[in-house]
């Protein structure tokens, strides 16, 4: 039977440690659910407060023996984002076209490190 082995790229979503407290956080779960079957594993490589462009990194440690990855990332980048939405006085046609703008690059951003991640990693990819 092959060995698997789950990898964990992203934010606080899956690096939750911190906001569990006493209880499990994702990856203490994920190897909870696997620890019985025979050759199954977690790693993660997620990091509280990281953005797109943070992830890049993480893809560099990701385990040479993974055999799919999680991916849950880009909220901390809409929150960054939202500050440019908050400006007093801005008309609903300003802020419409913002939001284009806003999500126009997010796009371009989220596809590229999709891109670069399944050029550098070409395993199943799970996007949460």
């Amino acid at each position: 039977m092959r060995p698997h082995h789950i990898t964990l790229l992203g934010d606080s979503i899956l690096d939750n440690k911190l906001y569990s407290r006493r209880r499990r956080c994702v990856t203490e779960h994920l190897r909870a659910k696997v620890h019985d079957r025979q050759g199954w594993a977690c790693t993660n490589c997620a990091v509280d407060g990281a953005v797109l462009s943070g992830v890049h990194s993480q893809i560099e440690s990701v385990p040479d023996d993974s055999t799919v990855l999680v991916l849950s990332v880009g909220g901390n980048d809409g929150l960054q984002m939202l500050g440019m939405l908050q400006h007093e006085g801005m008309s609903v046609h300003r802020v419409i076209s913002k939001i284009r703008s806003i999500f126009g690059e997010f796009r371009v951003r989220y596809e590229a490190l999709l891109d670069k991640l399944l050029k550098d990693k070409p395993l199943p990819l799970i996007i949460c």
